[in-house]
């Protein structure tokens, strides 16, 4: 058998294991792209999306085998963006590479997964495939190294809040001979991207019947982010590093739900990325701390003699979420948020009275802060109920919900790119 006819067998049984997208242990592929990088299209970008947060460890290999030849190119040179990354879908991009028009290739990862008795010498493998066309598709767009990947919007799974694009919290208390109470927690920021830079137009809503647990805080506008990976040397062993800044800036409105005090603030926010913490086989604690500012002016207030102030805060605080999957359910999520703000000129602060009018507790620049707690339990793809507590203070008006208690219902999603 010559060796022509050899390598054409072995492409054909590669083709036959592989063509299909298939998912060993936590590695699932949603897409894979090869962009020419040069005009004679010896060099190649590849760009690869996964289906969701699944790969939480350190990558061991990458491997990209072409199908007809069985030839392997040993990749050293790739950014991987992990899924703590607030925004984005977990990806990995291979700067440049040799391929060649009317070739399939086959993409191999191979991650190190922790044991449960605390070694990492388990390897778990995913593949997908993808073909160039012969022939060069009908000219579009000028093609770049920083060719955008498409955006469509299909809803996929998400974990908790801060990935989730579309994010529906509610709970219900109803008592005999008393009114009952609705509380709501929403966010809307589909993403879309047009580059490296991402841009989300928002709308967060978080409010309640109960004068006594109403934050009352609405915000929208638009925010454009950023990640800036940091490459690293993949190890055999699990260590805290600085994976990536993720940067956003935001110009949006702040306001009440009847918009008696609205303000008009920029902010700009730095999360610092870490890598995430292996805690058993398959859970992972992510911590993403973050600092940033806001600052504007308000635009109406209650308070006469505050109308027209400038606002400007110092923001920090920090992201933390602890992932558990399970076999007979999606899994349980613990997540945890704290920011601080620290006021650099007099902001109001309020409390929400019996008859739902306002009293001013305070106009000063003491500290405000927002923390919440809260355990969902994935029972089904999008719609889970949880269990939360949570001590809040908000702008514009900052009132004051100290230690509530909420269990309800969830409905959550994020948007695919494929």
């Amino acid at each position: 058998m010559n060796r022509y006819l050899k390598s054409r067998i072995l492409g054909l049984i590669c083709l036959l294991i592989i063509v299909p997208v298939f998912v060993y242990g936590q590695v699932g592929f949603a897409s894979a792209d090869a962009i020419p990088l040069t005009s004679d299209e010896t060099q190649w970008k590849i760009e690869t999306l996964f289906t969701s947060t699944l790969i939480q460890n350190d990558i061991a290999s990458v491997t990209l085998v072409n199908a007809a030849t069985g030839d392997r190119i040993r990749v050293s040179d790739f950014v991987y963006y992990p899924g703590s990354i607030p925004g984005k879908v977990d990806g990995l991009e291979i700067p440049s590479v040799p391929l060649s028009r009317g070739g399939t290739y086959v993409l191999l990862i191979t991650t190190i997964a922790k044991k449960a008795n605390g070694q990492f010498d388990k390897f778990e493998t995913g593949s997908t495939t993808f073909s160039i066309p012969a022939v060069e598709p009908t000219p579009g767009p000028p093609l770049s190294s920083t060719s955008a990947r498409e955006t469509i919007l299909k809803p996929i799974k998400s974990k908790e809040k801060k990935d989730s694009d579309v994010y529906i919290a509610g709970e219900f208390t109803g008592a005999r001979k008393s009114k009952p109470t609705y509380s709501l927690d929403v966010k809307i920021a589909p993403r879309f991207g047009s580059g490296k830079w991402d841009y989300s137009p928002f709308f967060n809503l978080n409010a309640s019947t109960d004068p006594d647990a109403d934050p009352d805080s609405v915000n929208f506008g638009i925010a454009v982010a950023r990640s800036f990976p940091r490459e690293y040397e993949a190890h055999n062993k699990w260590k805290l590093r600085l994976t990536s800044y993720y940067f956003s800036a935001a110009a949006k409105f702040e306001a009440e739900k009847d918009f008696d005090n609205v303000n008009l603030t920029f902010a700009p926010i730095v999360d610092f990325v870490v890598s995430s913490i292996p805690i058993a086989k398959k859970s992972t604690l992510t911590f993403t701390p973050f600092l940033g500012a806001e600052v504007g002016r308000n635009l109406k207030s209650p308070l006469r003699s505050a109308q027209g102030d400038g606002i400007a805060r110092v923001v920090g605080g920090g992201h933390v979420l602890l992932d558990i999957p399970l076999k007979k359910i999606e899994g349980i999520t613990f997540s945890a948020d704290y920011t601080r703000r620290i006021l650099l000129s007099r902001e109001l602060r309020y409390k929400t009275n019996d008859d739902d009018t306002l009293s001013l507790v305070e106009f000063s620049t003491s500290p405000r802060q927002y923390f919440e707690s809260k355990l969902e339990f994935g029972i089904n793809k999008f719609p889970n109920p949880y269990i939360a507590y949570d001590f809040v203070e908000l702008p514009p008006s900052f009132k004051f919900v100290n230690h509530r208690v909420k269990v309800g219902f969830s409905y959550k999603f994020k948007l695919s790119n494929k």
